[in-house]
């Protein structure tokens, strides 16, 4: 897909005029000879949902059919196109513009041209990206080119009409916040050498998660889909009062619970 610069112009002349320039200029940088034609079979690679925060890449299509979201597994360095192929998207070029998408899994299913020539400024799949800071950019080059690193987003959203195009609905992950760790132990008082349970949350989603006893880490994990987690421990043969810390991802996301051992 050679993404069309933002519409601060209107009109569908000089849209396809801007859009014939990149394309003999070079300077959207289309991979060479991507075929015109629907993308051959590839073995998807994804799962339903986003990924884990900071991982895979997290694949969105939205606009004329229901909006998908997926996880692509792969690590960096991957161009838009292939993580589209592996979330199971089908893409179909324009005929006399190969890399300039004409359509996503079938959509638009009506077409007068058959994908022969590029599409109106008034009726396209915009492509836009996320590095994972939580907002989406407009991507200048083609999906062919658009080369995403580890835990980016990449959408395709349908644009119809005057307006400049927008970015899609479904909100990128973006930075966690700061945050005090709602943190519980399950006994106050614990016998030596016996067991105690820690329990924690407000984390996000699949969060990475460090719990700490004693000034050691006892366990690192991820949080639930529904940002819990829960840990069960020895609490060792020393007697007092000892403080159990749960910790994610940044150091300012953290909560601490304390209780006594007799």
């Amino acid at each position: 897909m050679l993404s069309r610069l933002p519409g601060r112009r209107r009109g569908t002349v000089v849209g396809f005029v801007a859009v014939v320039a990149l394309l003999t200029s070079g300077v959207a940088g289309l991979a060479p000879a991507v075929p015109a034609v629907a993308d051959a079979a590839t073995t998807t690679s994804s799962s339903t949902g986003p990924c884990v925060r900071g991982s895979g890449v997290t694949v969105v299509t939205q606009g004329l059919a229901p909006a998908t979201t997926r996880c692509t597994t792969h690590g960096s360095g991957i161009v838009a196109r292939e993580s589209f192929a592996r979330a199971g998207h089908e893409l179909r070029d324009v005929v006399r513009s190969p890399g300039f998408v004409c359509r996503v899994d079938g959509h638009p299913v009506e077409e007068a041209s058959d994908c022969q020539v590029t599409p109106p400024v008034t009726a396209y799949w915009s492509l836009w990206w996320s590095s994972g800071d939580g907002r989406w950019t407009y991507a200048d080059v083609g999906a062919g080119s658009l080369t995403l690193p580890r835990g980016a987003w990449v959408a395709f959203s349908w644009h119809s009409g005057t307006a400049p195009a927008a970015p899609p609905s479904i909100r990128p992950q973006g930075p966690l916040a700061a945050k005090k760790l709602a943190v519980k132990t399950r006994h106050a008082t614990v016998k030596r050498k016996g067991w105690q349970r820690v329990t924690a949350a407000g984390l996000s989603a699949r969060e990475k998660v460090a719990v700490t006893y004693r000034g050691k880490v006892i366990t690192r994990t991820r949080a639930s889909a529904s940002g819990t987690v829960s840990h069960r421990f020895r609490v060792g043969s020393k007697r007092g009062r000892f403080t159990v810390t749960v910790t994610g991802e940044q150091r300012n996301r953290s909560g601490s619970a304390r209780f006594r051992v007799r």
